[in-house]
């Protein structure tokens, strides 16, 4: 098996405020209404996730919990409600700039053209982009996909690079899945030869842990 995560590098961050002026707004929001609203994404574990029991969990959302803290030291307030709104990855930059959310917590790459529009924290993740395919398919390099259906989740880094390169890799065709649990849905089902993903969340690891166990998966990582 062949490393593949070096085809990009990526690093994620908590992505917060728009501008200087908006970040004065949004604090001035908080102090009124004494509630910080946390936007995060529902299938991204371990960065974010939605537990058993419907709670917002994960690696960016203990320090999003944190930041909400220190808001509310901040802003000197006696008690400062936390609200968990989901948000998928197609609409979470919106959400923030319409003040929707005030921040949002999971694994969104830092960009140079996302940082034209939102603020990110220092980077709390690096990382690489990867595929996995299924053993017998003998696909263990990108060159190798010339040709073949890929998958990725939709409004995703890896989206976004993949069609840039589309011509570049000559894939027959990318499907955008709703999210990357779905994508790898999609190559389960054979409807795509290959699915892309930024990382592997808890949900994958176990799915292609099984497949790779049963030798039906060859996980490039």
């Amino acid at each position: 098996m062949r490393n593949v995560a070096l085809v990009f590098t990526i690093a994620f961050g908590i992505s917060a405020l728009s501008t200087s002026h908006a970040r004065a707004d949004t604090l001035k929001k908080v102090a009124s209404s004494q509630k910080f609203v946390i936007g995060y994404r529902a299938t991204s574990a371990p960065f974010s996730f939605r537990d058993s029991n419907g709670t917002a969990r994960g690696y960016q959302i203990d320090l999003c919990t944190r930041v909400a803290e220190r808001v509310r030291t901040t802003l000197k307030l006696a008690k400062l409600s936390v609200e968990y709104r989901e948000v998928s990855s197609q609409q979470r930059i919106a959400a923030i700039k319409s003040g929707e959310i005030d921040i949002e917590c999971a694994s969104t790459t830092i960009t140079v053209d996302r940082l034209k529009e939102v603020d990110f924290s220092f980077a709390t993740y690096v990382t690489g982009i990867r595929f996995a395919a299924r053993r017998d398919a003998k696909l263990s390099t990108i060159a190798a996909l010339n040709g073949k259906t890929v998958a990725v989740g939709k409004g995703t880094t890896a989206e976004r690079l993949l069609k840039a390169g589309e011509t570049t890799y000559r894939f027959k065709r990318i499907v955008s899945a709703a999210s990357s649990p779905e994508a790898f849905k999609a190559l389960e089902s054979g409807e795509a030869d290959a699915a892309f993903t930024e990382r592997m969340n808890t949900h994958q690891q176990r799915l292609m842990q099984f497949f790779y166990h049963t030798r039906r998966f060859a996980i490039l990582h």
